[in-house]
C-alpha cells in the first residue's frame, strides 16, 4: 500500500427528486446562508457545504439553492443570479422558468412545521431560509449554522432599507425556536452565526467555532512543517488553523524538543513516524514551511506543493528556495519584519491559540510575582552582530531582579537553575503579575504575547525602535501597545514603579492586557487578513499548467450524461472481491487471503487478476478463487489496470478492491456493505487501521498457527491519517457510470489516492465510522509499512510521474471539468496488450458484437482464421447463454495468451468455478 492521499470536495451525482437527497449529508455540518448583511462575515464559502437562498449567487454559488418566490417577485437584477446559478441543484415548489439541469421540485408541507420525515415535501414559513434549514435537516446534517439570516435592515450586497418581514419578527423568532427544539430532540445542533441577527431565539455561535466542526471533503489539508521546533510555533499554527478555519492542519516536524530541555506539544515527528509524516505531506493541499528549510527525504514531495515560507529568523538562517520560485514569503511581525531583507515579505502576527488552556489567565500569587523565562541566556551582542537580535540581557536582568528581591517581598520565577519546558514556562507566566521579555533590541517575542494571554503586565523594549513598533501596530489596526517599554538602563526603575502599584492593581492591569489580546490578536481575523491571500497565491502558482481551469460556466449549464461501461449482469446483493496480483514472492500471502475470504459473509465472487510475463498465481487462484484472469504483459505493473480488468465479471451491487496481502476480520465485508448502503455512499474506506505484522508472525499465520488479532504489529497506518487504499468498497453502478481506477498510474502508488479524489468530485466517499475496524497486513519486502526510509518509493521508477499525475488530477475539483479532463471509458480494460483477433461464423455474430461492445478496438475481426485468432465457433451461440459465454471467451483468451510464455498443454476452455 503506497499512499498519496488527495483531498477534494465531495459532490455526488445530483438527483432531481427530493427523496434522493434524504440523508445525503448524514452527520455533516451544513451552512444555511441568507442574504442579510451578516453574510459578509463569511469567507471561504467554497470550503463549506452550503444551502443558499434567492440571489446569493451575487456573492458565491452555494452547493444547493432554495427559491420560494416567483420570478415576477424579483427585479431583473436580482433574478439574474438565480437564472445563472451554478448550484448543484435548485430547490423550489414553483415553475421558475430557468434552464438548470437539476431543478428539484417539492411540495410545501406544514406551515411552521418541524417534521422532515416526508420525502416529497418540506415544512415552510414566510422566509426561505427556514425551508433551507429544514432541507439541511432532511439531508441529515448534524450541525446547521445560519448566517445572513438577519431580518435587519439591508442586504449583503447593498443598502436596501427595511426588511420586508420586520413586522413579523416575533413570529419568526418563535418558528426558529420550535425548529431548534425539534433539531435538539434529534441530536442536531442549530445555531445562529450572525453577529447582528434579529433571530435571538437561537443559540449564538462564532463562525470560527462552527468552522472548527465543519470539516468536510471540501476542506483543505494543510501541513505546518519544520526541521526544528521553532519555539513551538509550527504546532501552535496548526492548532489555530484547525480551530478557526474550515480546514484541517497537522504539524510535521523533525522533533518537538531542543537539546537543552525545552520541549513543546507533540504532533507528527518524522524521526519517529517517517511514513505518517510522508503520508501527510503527500496529502497536503498547502504546506507552511517554517524558515524554508526542508529535509532531503521530503524535497521531491514538496517540490510539487503550494508552499508558504514563514520566516522566524534572519535571512541568512532562512532558505529562500520556494520564494525564489515565486511562492509567497511571510515573516513574523517582530524584529525580523523590520529588517531590510524582508521588505518584500508579508509581516504576519505570531499565532496565539487563546482557547488553549495553556494560554488561559491564571490565579495570581498572593505576593507580587515576576516571571523571566527567556529562550536563551544570551547577554548582549554588539549592534550589527549576526546574533544581535538574540540578545536577552540575561545576566543584567537577573541581577536587577535579585536586587529588587532584597528590597521587596517578591517571588521570582526564572530559568536561573535551568531551562523549562513550554508547558512549565506557561505555568510560571500564569502565576506571575509581571512578565519580562527582553529589553535590549526594541523587539517583542512570544514571551510577550504569552504574558498578555496569562493576564500579566508585560515589559519589553517595544518602542525603542520605531520600525519594530510600526510593524506591531500594523497587526493591531494601530491600537496602542499594551506593553510597558523599558531598556536595560531603565528596567530597574520601571519595575520599581510597577511593584509600588501592589498585587491587586497589577492583577487588574494584567486582566486588561488579556482583554486587549482577545480583541486585537484574534486568529480568525488574522487568517482572513494575512494568511488567505498568501494561501491563494501559493495555490494559484502551483496550479499545474496541464490542468483544466475551473469552468467559467454559462448561465445555464448543460448536463452531460456520463457514458456507461457495458455490463451483462442484473446486479445481485452482495460483494465481489477483486484482487490485483503480481510478483512470485507474494504467493503465500495470496493463498492466506483467498482462504480467509471463504468465511466472509456477503462475498459472492472472488476474482484474481494477475499482470506479469508468467502466470505465477494460476494454481492457487484456480483452486481458491471463482475467477482467475491472467494478462500477459511486458508493460510495468498497473494495479489500476488489474482491478479494472475484472469489472466484466462483477455481478453484485458492490465490489471490494482488496490487496493480495491483507487479511480481514470476521464479518468485515458484510459490515462494510451495510454501512455503505445505510450512509448512501458511493465508496467507503471500510477500515480505520491496518496493522503491519512482522515476517515471523506473518509466517505463523500462513501456517495456521496464529491469529492476526493476537499479533503485535510492527507498525500501523490509519485511514484518516493518510492511507486510503488496500481495501476499498465501491458501489458497482458508480463504476459503470464513471469508470474504475485511473490507469495511467504505473507500479504501486497514487492510484488509490486518485480514486479517492475522483469519487470525491463525482460522488460521495467517506471513511468508516467504526474506529475499531482493523485489517492486517502480511509481511513482504518493499511494502510501505516496513520501509521507514522510503525504500518502496525508490524501488518504483514511476513514483515521480505518478505523483505529478495525482497533483494534476487533484487540481480539478468540479465535476464537469473532471469529466472533461478525465472522461469515463466507454469500453472495459482488456486483459491483453494490443489487439486480439477473433473469427466467427454468422451464427455467432451476436457473441462477436457483445465482445466488441466490451472491448472496442482491442478486438479485431478477421474474415480468415490465423494462428493468434480466437475462433468463436468453439463456443455456444445460444442467446440465453450469451452472458456466460462472453465470460468464457474472456477466460479462454487469458488462458491462451498465458501459454505464449508457458510450455504446458493448451486446454480448450477454463470455466470459472461456481461459488
Amino acid at each position: 500500500m503506497v499512499t498519496m492521499r488527495p483531498t477534494g470536495f465531495s459532490i455526488q451525482p445530483v438527483p432531481t427528486r427530493l427523496a434522493d437527497f434524504q440523508q445525503r449529508h448524514a452527520g455533516e455540518s451544513i451552512l444555511v446562508c441568507g442574504c442579510g448583511s451578516s453574510l459578509n462575515q463569511l469567507h471561504e464559502a467554497e470550503h463549506y457545504i452550503t444551502i443558499g437562498v434567492n440571489d446569493i449567487g451575487r456573492k458565491f454559488h452555494p452547493d444547493y439553492l432554495v427559491v420560494l418566490n416567483g420570478r415576477q417577485q424579483f427585479t431583473a437584477e436580482r433574478f439574474a443570479p438565480i437564472a445563472g446559478s451554478r448550484a448543484q441543484a435548485v430547490f423550489t415548489h414553483l415553475q421558475l422558468g430557468i434552464d438548470h439541469p437539476n431543478v428539484v421540485r417539492f411540495l410545501l408541507g406544514q406551515r411552521g412545521g418541524v417534521d422532515v420525515s416526508a420525502t416529497d415535501s418540506l415544512p415552510y414559513t414566510r422566509n426561505s431560509t427556514y425551508v433551507a434549514a429544514c432541507l439541511a435537516l432532511f439531508m441529515g446534517a448534524k450541525r446547521i449554522g445560519l448566517i445572513g439570516v438577519d431580518f435587519t435592515d439591508h442586504h449583503f450586497f447593498a443598502h436596501t432599507g427595511r426588511h420586508a418581514l420586520t413586522g413579523e419578527i416575533a413570529r419568526i423568532r418563535q418558528e426558529y425556536a420550535r425548529l431548534a427544539d425539534a433539531c435538539a430532540r434529534q441530536g442536531v445542533e442549530l445555531v445562529n452565526l450572525s453577529e447582528t441577527s434579529a433571530v435571538d431565539t437561537l443559540p449564538r455561535q462564532p463562525l470560527a467555532a462552527f468552522a472548527a466542526q465543519a470539516k468536510t471533503a471540501k476542506s483543505l489539508n494543510i501541513v505546518s512543517y519544520a526541521t526544528t521546533p521553532v519555539a513551538g510555533v509550527p504546532k501552535l499554527l496548526s492548532e489555530c488553523i484547525e480551530r478557526c478555519t474550515p480546514h484541517r492542519c497537522r504539524t510535521v516536524w523533525a522533533t518537538h524538543q531542543y537539546g537543552n530541555g525545552v520541549e513543546f506539544e507533540r504532533d507528527v515527528e518524522w524521526q519517529q513516524q517517517p511514513d505518517v509524516a510522508r503520508s501527510l505531506l503527500e496529502a497536503a493541499d498547502v504546506v507552511v514551511v517554517h524558515n524554508g528549510h526542508t529535509a532531503a527525504q521530503h524535497n521531491e514531495i514538496l517540490r510539487h506543493k503550494p508552499v508558504i515560507t514563514l520566516a522566524h529568523n534572519y535571512m541568512w538562517n532562512v532558505d529562500q528556495q520556494f520564494v525564489k520560485r515565486g511562492l509567497p514569503g511571510m515573516v513574523v511581525a517582530q524584529y525580523q519584519a523590520s529588517l531590510p531583507e524582508f521588505s518584500q515579505w508579508c509581516a504576519v502576527p505570531n499565532p496565539v491559540p487563546l482557547w488553549n488552556p495553556l494560554f488561559n489567565a491564571g490565579e495570581k500569587e498572593a505576593r507580587i510575582t515576576i516571571a523571566y523565562t527567556p529562550s536563551g541566556k544570551h547577554e548582549k551582542y554588539p549592534t550589527g552582530h549576526r546574533l544581535y537580535w538574540h540578545s536577552k540581557g540575561y545576566a543584567t536582568t537577573l541581577a536587577i531582579l535579585q536586587r529588587l528581591a532584597q528590597r521587596y517581598p517578591l517571588q521570582l520565577l526564572t530559568t536561573g537553575s535551568g531551562q523549562v519546558s513550554f508547558r512549565q514556562s506557561m505555568d510560571l507566566k500564569r502565576r506571575a503579575h509581571i512578565v519580562i521579555d527582553e529589553c535590549v533590541t526594541g523587539s517583542y517575542h512570544r514571551n510577550s504575547l504569552e504574558g498578555l494571554a496569562a493576564g500579566a503586565v508585560v515589559i519589553n523594549g517595544l518602542g525603542l525602535e520605531s520600525a519594530i513598533r510600526e510593524v506591531f501596530t500594523q497587526c493591531t489596526d494601530n491600537s496602542p501597545s499594551p506593553f510597558v517599554c523599558a531598556s536595560l538602563d531603565t528596567l530597574e526603575a520601571v519595575l520599581t514603579e510597577l511593584i509600588a502599584l501592589g498585587p491587586q492593581r497589577l492583577s487588574e492591569l494584567g486582566a486588561r492586557n488579556r482583554q486587549w489580546l482577545l480583541q486585537h490578536w484574534d486568529f480568525t481575523a488574522q487568517w482572513r487578513q494575512f494568511w488567505l491571500p498568501a494561501l491563494e497565491q501559493a495555490r494559484q502558482k502551483m496550479m499545474p499548467a496541464t490542468a483544466f481551469p475551473e469552468p467559467q460556466r454559462q448561465p445555464h449549464p448543460v448536463p452531460v450524461a456520463p457514458p456507461c461501461l457495458p455490463t451483462q449482469h442484473t446486479l445481485i446483493a452482495g460483494v465481489s472481491v477483486i484482487i490485483p496480483f503480481a510478483g512470485k514472492g507474494r504467493l503465500q500471502p495470496l493463498r492466506s487471503v483467498l482462504q480467509a475470504l471463504k468465511s466472509q459473509a456477503d462475498v459472492q465472487r472472488v476474482i484474481v487478476v494477475e499482470l506479469d510475463r508468467q502466470p505465477h498465481a494460476r494454481d492457487i487462484a484456480s483452486e481458491l478463487a471463482d475467477d482467475y484472469l491472467f494478462a500477459c504483459t511486458d508493460r510495468p505493473f498497473s494495479k489500476s489496470r488489474a482491478m479494472n480488468i475484472a469489472l466484466p465479471f462483477v455481478s453484485t451491487g458492490h465490489l471490494l478492491w482488496l490487496d493480495s496481502d491483507l487479511l480481514l476480520p470476521e464479518n468485515f465485508v458484510q459490515q462494510a456493505r451495510k454501512e455503505c448502503e445505510s450512509r448512501r455512499l458511493d465508496c467507503l474506506i471500510p477500515w480505520d487501521r491496518v496493522d503491519y505484522l512482522s515476517a515471523e508472525e506473518s509466517e505463523q499465520i500462513q501456517l495456521g498457527n496464529l491469529q492476526p488479532a493476537d499479533c503485535q504489529p510492527v507498525h500501523q497506518f490509519y485511514s484518516r491519517k493518510g492511507a486510503q487504499g488496500g481495501a476499498v468498497l465501491v458501489r458497482t453502478d458508480f463504476i459503470l457510470h464513471h469508470g474504475g481506477m485511473p490507469e495511467p498510474f504505473q507500479g504501486w502508488g497514487g492510484e488509490d489516492n486518485a480514486w479517492f479524489h475522483k469519487v470525491g468530485v463525482l460522488g460521495k466517499i467517506d471513511y468508516t465510522a467504526d474506529r475499531q475496524r482493523t485489517i492486517f497486513h502480511l509481511y513482504h519486502p518493499q511494502s510501505s509499512g516496513y520501509c521507514r526510509q522510503g525504500e518502496h518509493i525508490a524501488a518504483n521508477p514511476h513514483y515521480r510521474d505518478n505523483f505529478q499525475l495525482l497533483q494534476q488530477m487533484r487540481s480539478v475539483r468540479h465535476p464537469a471539468t473532471f469529466s472533461q479532463r478525465y472522461p469515463a471509458p466507454e469500453r472495459h480494460s482488456a486483459p491483453w496488450d494490443g489487439q486480439q483477433t477473433i473469427v466467427f461464423p454468422p451464427s455467432h455474430a451476436a457473441l462477436a458484437q457483445r465482445l466488441q461492445e466490451f472491448y472496442g478496438d482491442a478486438l479485431r475481426v478477421s474474415p480468415q482464421p490465423d494462428e493468434q485468432a480466437i475462433d468463436l465457433s468453439l463456443f455456444s451461440p445460444l442467446a440465453e447463454q450469451l452472458n456466460q459465454t462472453v465470460l468464457a471467451v474472456i477466460r479462454h483468451i487469458c488462458t491462451v495468451r498465458s501459454y505464449c510464455v508457458s510450455p504446458m498443454p493448451l486446454p480448450l476452455l477454463i470455466a470459472g468455478a461456481t461459488r
